[in-house]
């Protein structure tokens, strides 16, 4: 365990301090790829790192009085938490998907693709679902269709690179690794690689000389919502919560985007 965290924290340090260097959308892609690694890390253990690494292991285990039945002591804290956060953002994702289900109205299917929803009181749009994601957008986007056409560009983008499937795995990570404050951090900081890498793809997808409306769609949607911390490190959309997928504005432990 102990080499483990040591090793998954130098990646995570490393990792996060480039995505602090690289700054603009001009790196969005390539920041956002480079938390792949760690989530290779976190969530497959390497055993190959048990040749060095074990050697200080060992040595903690040797010197340190009564470390046998110190571990026994984290791993049930450890246990207990993973339990508390799984279920949070469990029951987060279920009512949000309970929310959507009997609100929803059908209205068509984008790029066919994806089929798309209208809710009339959601805070903000989002991609939603891990096997079959679907679009939802709430009654005043659909109202203007100019916005409509960019939010649904943008929501399909989250789809093409497969944020919704992300989204789980950042939950996950933050599910096992809940007492690692640099699990927290990074999970926040990927999540916001995730849209800036969004983001360049919709404006390569509709062009730049839609950049400006496009911005002022995003700052539009991000004024509507306020989200909660666990919201914003949720593998789903704007909202935290895992399964769904938003626009550049939610954010909650979840399965969205």
């Amino acid at each position: 365990m102990a080499e483990q965290l040591l090793y998954s924290t130098c990646v995570l340090a490393g990792i996060t301090v480039l995505s602090v260097i690289l700054k603009g959308t001009k790196y969005a892609r390539l920041k956002y790829a480079l938390w792949l690694p760690a989530a290779v890390i976190l969530l497959f253990p390497l055993q190959i790192l048990e040749g060095y690494l074990g050697n200080i292991g060992d040595t903690i285990h040797t010197d340190a009085a009564g470390w046998q039945q110190g571990e026994r002591v984290m791993a049930i804290i450890r246990g207990i938490g993973r339990v508390i956060f799984f279920l949070i953002f469990t029951i987060k994702n279920l009512r949000f998907y309970l929310y959507l289900k009997r609100n929803r109205i059908r209205k068509g299917v984008w790029k066919k693709r994806l089929i798309v929803y209208e809710l009339r009181n959601l805070r903000s749009p989002c991609l939603f679902g891990i096997f079959a994601p679907a679009i939802y957008l709430n009654e005043i986007n659909s109202q203007e269709k100019r916005r409509e056409r960019l939010i649904l560009n943008h929501e399909y983008t989250h789809y093409r690179h497969g944020d919704h499937i992300w989204s789980v795995v950042r939950c996950l990570c933050i599910i096992l690794y809940w007492y690692h404050p640099l699990v927290w951090i990074a999970a926040a900081i990927s999540r916001r690689d995730q849209e800036l890498a969004c983001d360049a793809g919709t404006l390569k997808r509709i062009g730049e000389k839609n950049r400006i409306p496009y911005k002022s769609m995003l700052v539009s949607m991000a004024q509507k919502t306020s989200d909660t911390v666990t919201d914003k490190l949720m593998p789903a959309g704007r909202r935290l919560t895992l399964l769904d997928t938003s626009t550049s504005v939610a954010g909650a432990p979840s399965f969205r985007k």
